[in-house]
């Protein structure tokens, strides 16, 4: 794309003749007449801000032009006395493109402070809840192990007996880390399998239908919500919930398990699941 940009000149207004001057070339009083250009910047030929201005002295009889730094000295006195009795002043729209760039960035700013002060809560707070829940998240991430215990999450217990017995013979399964929590009756289940790039990603959904299915055999998680998350290497892979289910096997969507985190119960001990489950 082109720009046109550069300086420009208009004439002014005013010519002043300077009486009683003689010309330095021709030596004839009174023929000398000045005119001042005043030069602006412009952008695609419209004015941004006004530059300098330059006079000339032009004598009617030899047609000797002279630039002001030129003039004699009676010269220059003549031609200021006449400026300051009549100011020869540029046009306003020399500068008129300035003014509309300094309008709208004081425009801006005004628009910017008064939509920081009327900033919309609900969007405040919408943001607040996705960051307490993406730290969330990530805290329950840390808690990760590969030796899930009975006394502290016998959920993640249940699930390694599980993947134990599903993932046997195609990834290590002694590497998959696990951890659990149970707020009412929605439980988060998260599985990290890092090394989970050894199963087809068009299969990988299959890991989640045994889950489901190995804990729906068990009447202690009968009416329960689960929240499963499979972790790779690098990130989620496979999410199901109740609120829906990314399972292309590549990148799945965290969000899907927000509602768990806004569920206001306390964490509830599952050690009374497995023990019931022992008894029979």
């Amino acid at each position: 794309m082109l720009f046109f940009f550069g300086v420009n000149k208009s004439k002014l207004k005013n010519h002043f003749l300077l009486n009683n001057c003689i010309c330095p070339h021709c030596n004839n009083a009174n023929t000398l007449t000045t005119q001042t250009h005043a030069k602006y910047f412009h952008f695609f030929f419209f004015p941004i801000f006004p530059l300098s201005k330059t006079t000339t002295a032009t004598c009617s009889h030899c047609r000797l032009h002279l630039q002001e730094d030129n003039f004699t000295e009676e010269m220059k006195r003549v031609y200021q006395n006449q400026e300051t009795l009549n100011p020869n002043t540029r046009p306003i729209w020399h500068g008129c493109g300035c003014f509309i760039i300094l309008s709208f960035i004081a425009l801006s700013l005004i628009s910017g402070i008064f939509a920081y002060f009327t900033y919309d809560k609900e969007n405040s707070n919408s943001s607040e809840k996705a960051d307490s829940f993406s730290f969330n998240y990530l805290n329950d991430l840390d808690s990760l192990t590969i030796n899930p215990k009975l006394k502290n999450d016998t959920i993640s217990l249940e699930a390694k007996d599980c993947l134990d017995e599903f993932l046997a013979g195609i990834v290590n399964t002694d590497r998959i880390e696990y951890y659990s929590k149970q707020k009412g009756n929605n439980i988060l289940l998260i599985v990290k399998i890092s090394d989970i790039k050894k199963i087809k990603s068009n299969t990988r959904k299959e890991i989640l239908n045994y889950l489901y299915d190995w804990f729906s055999m068990d009447e202690n998680f009968k009416n329960k919500k689960f929240y499963i998350a499979i972790e790779g290497q690098w990130n989620t892979v496979l999410i199901s919930t109740p609120k829906g289910v990314d399972d292309d096997g590549k990148y799945a969507n965290t969000d899907l398990l927000d509602n768990f985190y806004k569920e206001n119960t306390p964490v509830k001990d599952t050690l009374n699941i497995t023990i019931k489950k022992q008894k029979k």
